[in-house]
C-alpha cells in the first residue's frame, strides 16, 4: 500500500472534519459523538454498495441521457445521501447532544465525511494522485456538504419546525448529488470539472446560509457573550465605604467626597 496516496486520501477528510466541527461557535459537540456518527457514516457504504450493484440490475448506467440521469438519481444519489440520513437518526438523532440547528450541520456532514473516507481511498488507492487531488477539492467536499443539508433539516424536524423536513434535506441533497455525478459523465471534460465546480460552490453557499441562521438562532449563543463591566466604583475616604465613581458623597457616612 502507498502510504503517500493513502495520505493524499485521508487528509482532506481529516480537515474537513476539523473545519465542519470549528464552525460551531456556541457549543461544540462532544468527539465521543462526532467519531460515533463518523463511524456509522462509514461502516454504512458496505450496505449502500450492495444496494447499487442490486439496483444497477435493475436501472444500470446508460448511453441514454434519461436513463443514465435515472441510474444516478435512484441507484447513486438517493442511496449514497440516505445512508447519511440514517448515519444521523441511529448515532445522534435521539440524543440530548442534539439540540439545535448547528448541529444537524456538523453530523450531517462528519457522516458524509465518513461515507467519503473509504470511498476515496479505494478510489485513490486504484487510480492514482491526480484522481485524488481531483476529489478533494469536489468530491470529498461534496459528501460532506450533501450531508450536512440533511443534518441541518433533521435538526429541523426534531426541534418541530419542520415535520417531513428530513425527506426535504434528503431530496435536496439527492438532486444536488445527481447533477453533480450526472455532470462528471454526461459532460466533456472540461466542461464536466467546470459544472461540478459550480454545483459545489452552490453547495457551500447553502452550508454557510445555514451556518448563519444556525448560529443565529443557536439557544448557547448568550452563554458565550461576556458579562457586563461592573460600574466603576471608588472608596470613601473617610470610612471606606464602596461608591460609585461619580457619588459625591458616601452613603454610609455622609462625608463630601473630594
Amino acid at each position: 500500500m502507498d502510504l503517500g496516496l493513502v495520505v493524499i486520501a485521508i487528509a482532506p477528510i481529516v480537515f474537513l472534519a476539523w473545519y465542519v466541527y470549528t464552525r460551531d461557535r456556541y457549543e461544540r459537540e462532544p468527539r465521543r459523538l462526532i467519531v460515533k456518527t463518523f463511524v456509522l457514516g462509514a461502516i454504512l457504504v458496505v450496505p449502500v454498495i450492495f444496494a447499487e450493484a442490486v439496483g444497477s440490475l435493475f436501472l444500470p448506467a446508460s448511453s441514454d441521457p434519461l436513463a443514465l440521469f435515472l441510474h444516478f438519481l435512484i441507484v447513486v444519489a438517493f442511496v449514497e445521501e440516505s445512508s447519511k440520513l440514517l448515519a444521523v437518526r441511529l448515532s445522534v438523532y435521539k440524543s440530548r447532544e442534539f439540540n439545535e440547528l448547528m448541529d444537524g450541520l456538523v453530523y450531517g456532514a462528519i457522516a458524509g465525511l465518513g461515507f467519503a473516507a473509504p470511498e476515496n481511498l479505494i478510489y485513490v488507492l486504484s487510480r492514482g494522485a491526480f484522481l485524488g487531488i481531483v476529489r478533494a477539492v469536489l468530491s470529498v467536499p461534496g459528501h460532506a456538504l450533501w450531508g450536512s443539508i440533511i443534518g441541518y433539516y433533521l435538526a429541523r424536524q426534531k426541534l418541530g419546525t419542520g415535520r417531513v423536513s428530513g425527506l426535504a434535506g434528503l431530496g435536496l441533497a439527492t438532486m444536488l448529488h445527481t447533477a453533480f455525478d450526472y455532470a462528471l459523465v454526461a459532460a466533456q471534460a472540461l466542461n464536466a470539472i467546470m459544472i461540478a465546480s459550480i454545483i459545489i460552490a452552490a453547495g457551500w453557499v447553502i452550508f454557510f446560509r445555514f451556518r448563519r441562521a444556525a448560529l443565529a438562532s443557536s439557544p448557547f449563543k448568550l452563554e458565550t457573550r461576556p458579562p457586563p463591566l461592573s460600574p466603576s466604583v471608588k472608596y470613601c475616604m473617610y470610612c471606606g465605604t464602596t461608591m460609585l465613581a461619580d457619588d459625591r458623597f458616601c452613603g454610609s457616612c455622609g462625608a463630601q467626597q473630594l
